[in-house]
């Protein structure tokens, strides 16, 4: 699942709630070098929320991401079957996406 494939509302809307989790805690970077430590999972957290933040600001979307959405969804329907479960049951704000490709 690459997260680059995401279509870009979908995109903005994280990006939009992850800046509200920021601002809200004033999240800064950390730097945390022994991730394990009981005493850093605060900054661990906000290390990893500004790392995807900053990953969801500035990826390229692939030169063939269409190819790959369908094949996302391929994969999905896929793993679903195995697993007797729906994506949209967690993740309801795809729907529209996932069903433009075949799901």
């Amino acid at each position: 699942m690459r997260i680059e494939l995401i279509p870009d509302d979908i995109r903005c809307l994280v990006k939009e709630k992850l800046e509200t989790v920021i601002d809200y805690y004033e999240l800064s970077k950390q730097n945390v070098i022994n991730v394990r430590r009981s005493d850093q999972v605060s900054n661990v957290i906000a290390d990893v929320i500004l790392d995807y933040y900053q990953f969801i600001c500035n990826y390229q979307v692939p030169d063939n991401a269409e190819q790959l959405r369908y094949e996302l969804v391929n994969f999905i329907k896929a793993f679903e079957s195995i697993r007797k479960n729906s994506i949209l049951d967690y993740a309801p704000d795809y729907e529209k996406f996932l069903r433009h490709y075949g799901y």
